[in-house]
């Protein structure tokens, strides 16, 4: 005989129905918050990572006050009557994207002709000053690094390395390290590109500007990392015709990053083969964007010392495109009259410059 209380306790208990409907939307209810989530979690990435770019602005800023005005540069090559001491050393004047080449050696002690004379020929290694001296330092490694980039960059979260030891003793680095893996692939030590400043010449034309706290505000300073740098590649193989020997100093072995036709797996091929109207359109678009945020854009960093999300590349000072630099109507004065594909070999790329007359050109690197 059924009483109230027995039928009412059988009801406690959910059925296999009921059960199977709030599983399903709990399910449902998960596939609609992740992508929210993650997009929350990307965009406080975002505001992470540009606050990495407003530390670098401040740090060159205050470097540039207690320096007389220059922002931390590449080492210059000596000029001859306004003229580079051997135009034709492509290694050293053409690659403003060396990593780690002589990094021994503190600017402007490298003895003898070029390729020494004082020149490191490294965009990055100047940013590398603002980690030189410990706490009192401008800056620590991880503010070189993009927490978007963590993780599909393989960055090395804690920085740099300051010192190495070989020979039986520890010596200074004044560079990011370049070689932490002997391989093509994404550089962990830093994951943002700084604007290219060593001089070069180009048909006997001196190009390269000095960064100095009294340019044009609007200029890009840096920004996460240039998406046309995309191949790492040893400098030995490449330049003296040797494979990389492990048995060598780190300090003797650099890398340079270089633009390739191949790109890195996964992401879309840089269209390097457009021209005119189509290459300028194709620099709006998504394609041309840094990778360290899948592509939906770069934090860009202005000689002011301010940082904003941009959502195309083509948002330097005048329309400039950040990651290359412009070309020339052929005058005498060389008026720049569009953004210029990147070259696709490695010294072309390397080697690209502004013009001295060219004061808001951006060219950030590697």
């Amino acid at each position: 005989m059924r009483t109230p209380q027995s039928t009412a306790a059988r009801r406690k208990g959910f059925t296999l129905i009921e059960l199977l409907v709030v599983v399903a939307i709990i399910a449902l209810l998960i596939s609609i918050l992740l992508p929210s989530l993650a997009r929350a979690r990307e965009l406080a990435k975002r505001t992470a990572c540009g606050a990495n770019m407003n530390a670098i602005g401040k740090s060159c800023l205050t470097y540039a006050e207690a320096n007389k005005g220059p922002l931390p540069c590449a080492m210059y090559q000596k000029l001859t009557g306004g003229v580079l001491t051997d135009p034709t050393n492509t290694e050293d004047a053409g690659m403003s994207n060396r990593i780690g080449g002589r990094r021994e050696f503190p600017d402007g002690t490298i003895a003898g002709p070029p390729p020494g004379a004082g020149d490191t020929g490294s965009t990055p290694r100047s940013y590398f000053k603002l980690l030189v001296g410990g706490r009192r330092a401008y800056m620590q490694p991880k503010q070189f690094i993009c927490p978007s980039a963590s993780a599909t960059l393989r960055h090395r979260v804690k920085g740099g390395d300051a010192t190495w030891d070989f020979g039986g003793g520890e010596k200074p680095l004044y560079d990011f390290s370049g070689n932490r893996a002997l391989s093509k692939g994404e550089l962990s030590d830093f994951s943002y590109s700084f604007q290219v400043t060593g001089k070069n010449t180009n048909a006997g034309v001196l190009q390269g500007i000095t960064l100095t706290n009294t340019q044009d505000p609007r200029k890009a300073l840096a920004a996460d990392r240039n998406p046309y740098s995309n191949t790492l590649s040893s400098e030995s193989a490449l330049d003296h015709g040797a494979a990389v020997d492990p048995a060598l100093p780190k300090g003797s072995q650099g890398f340079y990053y270089y633009f390739s036709t191949t790109g890195i797996p996964g992401f879309p091929v840089p269209k390097n083969t457009l021209t005119g109207a189509q290459y300028m359109q194709y620099l709006r678009t998504r394609e041309a964007n840094s990778r360290n945020h899948a592509m939906d854009g770069q934090n860009v960093l202005r000689l002011d010392g301010s940082s904003k999300w941009q959502v195309q590349s083509k948002c330097g000072a005048d329309d400039d495109c950040i990651w290359t630099t412009q070309q020339s109507d052929g005058s005498a004065t060389g008026l720049p009259i569009a953004d210029l594909a990147p070259p696709t070999d490695q010294k072309g790329y390397g080697g690209e410059r502004s013009r001295v007359n060219w004061q808001t050109d951006s060219i950030l690197r590697p």
